[in-house]
């Protein structure tokens, strides 16, 4: 079903946007839009207020990388955004997987969270099939758990922890939605493994043909982004971890105006922000009105 209103439509100066999400007031800021493209490792960082985004800063963080000697590639693979209470900002790296985080005022890499599926052979095959539909989307949870969606082949929800963490899956009072700080281990560099994951079944699985997002609504529930489908799908109220399906029960379609849409904020007043992947930075951000959750 459909029936939002593109109520404005902004052009963000960012090439290919890939991922996008709030940083609430807090510590002397305002409400924040924060965003990442695939192809440079900026991040755009704006006020997020009634009327639209206000004026944004570029930070490039290309030099935080190679001073911790991490390799700088051409594109920068990065596809998801998280931000916590203390306004740190968990960028998720596609290829090869890995989480950044950076401080508040994106001035110091603090921690490098590679992923690995190293322990699941079946996941080991799926992740080597293809390097471009990967990890898009990144929730922060409570218990120092991340939760990332794959794109593809097959789409997946993955649940990822520290060695010796266990898997609890999904309840509306596990993400952080920004309200409180994520548990993040002492050393600045720790290997995060795969601790369950969970593939699209019933209808989810013949409507959405791919993720490219995830975030929290005001209602605690989990909400997905399909670029292939464009639509955006409200999953099951819990995952258990030891179920390995999880279907959705509300999927609305997005306007035949957004092309390849790629990030998704639902704001406290129901309001959605969707961004599109264009060569250009050109009309890639949407307010759209209308979510009847």
């Amino acid at each position: 079903m459909t029936g939002f209103d593109v109520a404005e439509v902004w052009d963000l100066d960012l090439r290919e946007v890939s991922g996008i999400c709030e940083r609430p007031a807090g510590q002397g800021r305002d409400r924040q839009l924060l965003a990442v493209g695939d192809q440079t490792h900026e991040i755009l960082v704006g006020e997020l207020r009634v009327g639209g985004p206000g004026r944004f800063e570029r930070r490039d963080l290309a030099p935080l990388l190679a001073g911790a000697g991490l390799r700088v590639p051409d594109s920068s693979q990065w596809e998801g955004i998280d931000t916590d209470s203390t306004g740190r900002v968990f960028v998720l790296r596609e290829v090869p997987g890995t989480v950044l985080v950076f401080d508040e005022a994106l001035e110091t890499l603090l921690h490098v969270f590679p992923l690995t599926v190293e322990d699941d052979p079946a996941e080991v095959e799926a992740w080597e099939a293809d390097e471009n539909a990967l990890g898009e989307g990144l929730l922060l949870l409570r218990n120092g758990n991340l939760f990332v969606v794959k794109e593809d082949k097959p789409r997946q929800l993955l649940e990822f922890g520290v060695p010796g963490a266990r898997a609890e899956g999904l309840r509306d009072d596990l993400p952080i939605a920004h309200a409180s700080e994520f548990p993040t281990p002492r050393e600045p560099r720790v290997t995060f493994r795969l601790l369950t994951a969970w593939d699209l079944g019933g209808e989810a699985m013949d409507r959405i043909g791919d993720l490219s997002d995830v975030t929290v609504g005001p209602d605690g529930r989990i909400y997905v982004l399909s670029d292939e489908s464009r639509c955006i799908a409200r999953l099951q109220a819990a995952l258990d971890p030891d179920d390995h399906l999880v279907e959705v029960d509300r999927i609305w379609r997005l306007p035949d105006r957004l092309v390849q849409p790629e990030g998704l904020i639902i704001t406290r007043d129901w309001e959605l922000l969707v961004a599109t992947d264009h060569d250009e930075p050109r009309e890639n951000l949407f307010l759209l009105r209308g979510l009847d959750a």
